[in-house]
């Protein structure tokens, strides 16, 4: 009977002053936060979730915790009030991480951490010198930097780079917006020669691979739609040695530059017709003398026009053709003469060896 008694008391004295408490969690703007994770004592618990609050049982003493993904926890102590039901409001901090700031472009950058903060604008690497070649701007000066495994030069540069190319006869040339820059470099830089980039662009960059007898290039026309590999000797200037012509990409490129033509006429004035007049040398960009116009060379130049995805690469002893419009990669000899056809998909490309 006495341990019954002393049960009795015990028990009833456990939860005389156990009370419930109603806890709402906000953040700054005052939005209740559910997805918090609630701990009485150091032990989690799972109180009820009400519509804008949570209800759980505490007593005097008792501490909690309450913690929230991105803000910072916070916890308390119940105090000793004689109401059975208690009202706690905790307003969370959220955590900020301080960024620094950054610049979102499409230009071919790449931000290197580090004191000067440097742009590394474009690089070459030389396997057989195992030297590093890179352009780059630091506090709007622009260098040629040259890294080898035991030194680093940096040289600086009068004018803005945009591109390193490497053509077929291991010449080096630096690009910028108007000009092309062939350089040679040792111990320092020097200028062989310097001519324009529409230049460049028509007689070099096409440039795929040259021997003793020939010379092989790659030429893009029809709207950007015809790829052709061409051959040429002494005894013959060109002859084709593969051809890819995209048929339905060439259709509606040229219906939309017909349209601009159209646009133009119509909105021209006879004075201020240059196709008319003779002086046009087929830049299509001259022709946005209204902004309808403009918008549709835009669209025309970026979408419709856009170079056929073919490229070749000389090898050591072949030409490597990719077409990406048939899918398919052709090996070529320097005779031209087709000696191999690989197709592809792009769900196994990386498995396939070209040999």
């Amino acid at each position: 009977m006495k341990c019954f008694l002393i049960f009795l008391i015990v028990f009833f004295n456990g939860n005389l002053f156990s009370q419930s408490l109603k806890i709402t969690v906000i953040d700054e703007k005052g939005v209740f936060l559910e997805n918090c994770k609630i701990y009485k004592n150091k032990i989690e618990i799972s109180p009820e979730l009400k519509e804008n609050y949570f209800l759980l049982k505490v007593k005097f003493n008792d501490t909690i915790t309450i913690n929230c993904h991105q803000f910072k926890g916070e916890n308390f102590v119940v105090p000793k009030v004689e109401n059975e039901e208690l009202f706690h409001v905790v307003e969370l901090k959220r955590i900020f991480q301080e960024l620094d700031e950054v610049t979102i472009t499409s230009e071919k950058y790449k931000k290197m951490a580090g004191e000067k903060n440097e742009n590394i604008l474009d690089y070459l690497f030389y396997p057989k010198e195992n030297t590093f070649v890179f352009i780059k701007s630091i506090k709007n000066n622009y260098f040629l930097e040259i890294k080898t495994e035991s030194s680093s030069k940096e040289i600086l540069l009068n004018f803005h780079p945009e591109e390193l190319f490497l053509d077929c006869l291991g010449n080096t040339h630096i690009l910028s917006k108007d000009s092309a820059y062939q350089i040679w470099f040792a111990d320092s830089l020097k200028y062989v020669s310097t001519i324009s980039k529409k230049m460049f662009d028509t007689n070099l960059k096409t440039l795929v691979a040259k021997t003793e007898k020939s010379i092989f290039y790659e030429k893009i026309t029809q709207h950007n739609q015809l790829y052709n590999l061409t051959k040429s000797t002494q005894e013959v200037s060109d002859s084709a040695v593969c051809t890819i012509f995209d048929k339905v990409a060439y259709k509606v490129a040229r219906s939309e530059y017909n349209e601009i033509i159209g646009m133009y006429y119509f909105m021209a004035s006879e004075v201020q017709n240059i196709i008319e007049a003779g002086i046009w040398d087929g830049d299509v960009v001259k022709l946005g003398i209204h902004y309808k116009i403009v918008e549709k060379i835009g669209w025309y130049l970026n979408v419709r026009a856009k170079p056929i995805l073919c490229s070749s690469y000389g090898m050591l002893d072949k030409i490597c053709l990719v077409n990406l419009v048939e899918n398919e990669i052709f090996n070529i000899d320097y005779s031209g003469n087709s000696i191999k056809k690989i197709p592809f998909s792009s769900s196994n490309l990386k498995n396939k060896k070209v040999i």
